[in-house]
């Protein structure tokens, strides 16, 4: 019974998610089929390479968070990190994340400490994320008001360290990932900084991703920054457990992001955060499987 419950729901989050993309596609008024017209092979070329660097970036991030010497490095741990976006997307229960960290066996740290350093890697995702966010402040008020708070958030960084133990602790228990000891849960200042300059560059190269496509179709009257802020916010409407991984509820809030701060006309923002949406999964599903071609399945029964 516990099994059909959690299925119904399933298939209630799916048909949400659905129903919220064939109206942001309703929305479109035939301008999307314009912008997909428009795409030509170069463009599609660019975009393709972007995210293939952003897939191949997010692999190195996972690889140093489980592995402190390149040596430790197997084939299996390789697979189980180029396959972490996709399965993350497909999955749920952050089902890539877990693949990684069980085929990353061959590292000298302990599965404890392994995991400890993927939830603070997370937790600085949302961190960065946060920050970005707080950028769409700029639209309704004041610079100052601004600079103030962006201050607060570089305090916020300082004071969070402190408390890093107990926040790895309970994000680990928002993740589902089982660290163990949270007394264990040490974090140097070294790890905390370089997990927040690995989470600030990744989405750096996220936004790249969207700025591009956007300019691509000729809209030109968006920033670089405003870009990352919208997209920052639009991500994290993510965590809300309502569709699967977020199915048409990013894509909704990006459009209405767009349209509101970026003063891009309506049916346009909504084709914009389709096209985006709809490019970064299939990107991130296939893109990995084709990566998994070039480094073959380990022998001797290290598998994923």
């Amino acid at each position: 019974m516990e099994f059909n419950r959690s299925l119904i729901l399933r298939m209630i989050s799916f048909l949400i998610g659905f129903s919220l993309l064939l109206y942001i596609f309703s929305e479109t008024d035939g301008k999307l089929i314009d912008y997909i017209s428009e795409i030509g092979f170069d463009v599609f070329i660019v975009l393709f390479l972007t995210y293939c660097s952003i897939l191949v970036f997010d692999i190195i991030r996972l690889l140093y968070v489980f592995h402190p010497y390149k040596g430790e490095v197997t084939l299996a741990s390789l697979r189980g990190a180029i396959l972490a976006p996709s399965l993350n997307m497909l999955l749920p229960a952050r089902a890539g994340d877990v693949n990684a960290l069980v085929t990353s066996k061959s590292s000298s740290w302990a599965v404890g400490q392994r995991t400890r350093n993927l939830v603070l890697l997370r937790l600085t995702d949302v961190m960065i994320l946060a920050t970005f966010s707080f950028v769409l402040i700029n639209f309704y008020f004041s610079n100052w008001l601004l600079v103030a708070l962006m201050v607060c958030a570089m305090i916020g960084y300082v004071l969070a360290f402190k408390y890093l133990p107990s926040m790895v602790a309970k994000f680990a228990g928002v993740l589902n990932f089982e660290i163990g000891d949270a007394s264990k849960n040490k974090v140097t200042s070294g790890k905390y900084v370089s997990s927040l300059g690995l989470s600030f560059l990744f989405w750096i190269f996220q936004g790249s991703f969207t700025y591009f496509l956007i300019i691509s179709m000729g809209v030109s009257d968006i920033g670089f920054i405003a870009v990352i802020s919208i997209l920052s916010f639009a991500t994290l409407s993510k965590s809300l457990p309502i569709t699967p991984g977020g199915i048409g509820l990013y894509e909704g809030i990006l459009a209405i992001s767009l349209s509101e701060f970026g003063s891009i006309e309506s049916a346009a923002a909504t084709s914009l955060a389709l096209m985006d949406g709809v490019f970064r999964y299939l990107f991130t599903s296939i893109i990995p499987w084709v990566f998994l071609t070039v480094f073959p399945k380990p022998k001797g029964g290290e598998e994923e």
